[in-house]
């Protein structure tokens, strides 16, 4: 179905790992960071102008080495994280066509992460995390699942527990 040139051996698929779990970290964080920064009526808007050209010039629809043809334009889209992400996918995919090394591509990546997340302070945060629990204010449906419950003072703090752990 993908062709020949797909290999997942055992190092392929912690390449593929390291690759998704910092790309998910990556754009979670920004993700964060526009959700906090932009206003309400403007995150659409912002997710425009700053994800249409992430998409564009970050590797997604051609390879990174395919631009040696431009070297300048090749080496300006290195600002791009979305260009780590891409090539890093496409080493551990197909590990066979040319791409960085991955010690580039990893290292990038962690400092994408580290970047966003540094600017994503704990204010931001906090700020988005107060949002979230207004928005759900399940909390104070607890004492009505109390009265349901044959032995709430064990029963509850379990749940609780268990559930918060599950989600996280």
């Amino acid at each position: 179905l993908m062709g020949r040139g797909v290999d997942l051996q055992q190092t392929n698929l912690l390449v593929l790992i390291a690759v998704s779990l910092l790309t998910s970290w990556l754009f979670a964080s920004l993700g964060l960071l526009i959700g906090t920064i932009a206003e309400s009526q403007q995150v659409g808007l912002m997710l425009n102008l700053l994800l249409g050209p992430m998409l564009f010039f970050g590797c997604t629809y051609y390879p990174w080495s395919s631009l040696t043809v431009v070297p300048w334009f090749q080496m300006a889209i290195l600002i791009n994280p979305m260009v780590y992400a891409s090539v890093g996918f496409r080493a551990a995919l197909t590990p066979a066509s040319p791409h960085m090394p991955l010690w580039l591509i990893l290292g990038a990546l962690t400092g994408f992460c580290v970047l966003v997340t540094w600017l994503v302070d704990a204010t931001m945060f906090g700020l988005a995390l107060i949002s979230v629990l207004w928005a759900y204010d399940g909390f104070a449906d607890v004492s009505f699942a109390a009265g349901e419950v044959t032995n709430p003072q064990r029963d509850l703090p379990r749940a609780i527990i268990a559930r918060t752990l599950a989600i996280l």
